[in-house]
């Protein structure tokens, strides 16, 4: 088998390279599951097909070259011109277009790595705001409570206030004008006694 050239090994590891990261890329699309990357698959898909059409080709030029072998010097000679000819053109063409590719898949990538940071970015700043208002509920709650708690206690205190009062006899002005006049008398009933047993 004939060894590759430098050149074609170069080609050989950015094929691999591109295709490692087109792989990367559409992993990243199918896992995010969102219309841009649903855009983004079927856009893959196009560049594969491109991709599929550059391989068919250079398996077609490796074929011819191999064929060669089996020709007479004289159409051998025509046929490696023409195959060299036909190889430089492909293997330039084919390095630009899986240049092309590459950079494509790269730019695709960035892009969506871009629009979801963005999002994720959002949705930061959206849960910062959902937690400083839990947290502002949380204080406003424990000051409900503590004012609940205080009314409370400034109620139990009126109540035992107007108990206390309740427990007071009310009498009636002229009861009470009754009931001194009867002290009076009782305080001097003795007094009264004792003189008329001297008279």
């Amino acid at each position: 088998m004939r060894e590759l050239s430098a050149t074609d090994k170069k080609d050989v590891q950015t094929a691999k390279r591109t295709l490692r990261d087109c792989f990367e890329y559409e992993a990243f699309l199918v896992k995010t599951n969102c219309p841009e990357s649903r855009q983004g698959l079927d856009q893959r898909k196009q560049i594969e097909e491109e991709r599929r059409y550059l391989v068919t080709g250079s398996l077609w030029e490796r074929s011819e070259d191999l064929g060669v072998r089996d020709e007479t010097p004289s159409r051998r000679s025509f046929s490696v011109h023409s195959t060299r000819s036909s190889s430089s053109r492909l293997t330039s063409s084919s390095a630009i277009s899986l240049a092309a590719v590459q950079a494509r898949a790269e730019a695709e990538a960035a892009k969506t790595r871009a629009h979801f940071g963005r999002k994720e970015a959002a949705m930061k700043l959206e849960r910062a705001k959902v937690d400083a208002e839990l947290e502002i509920l949380r204080h406003e709650k424990e000051a409900a409570a503590a004012e609940t708690h205080a009314g409370a206690l400034e109620a139990a205190v009126v109540q035992d206030g107007r108990e206390s009062l309740h427990a007071l006899p009310l009498l009636h002005p002229h009861q009470r004008t009754a009931d001194y006049v009867q002290s009076q008398e009782t305080a001097h009933a003795p007094t009264h006694q004792h003189s008329e047993l001297h008279t």
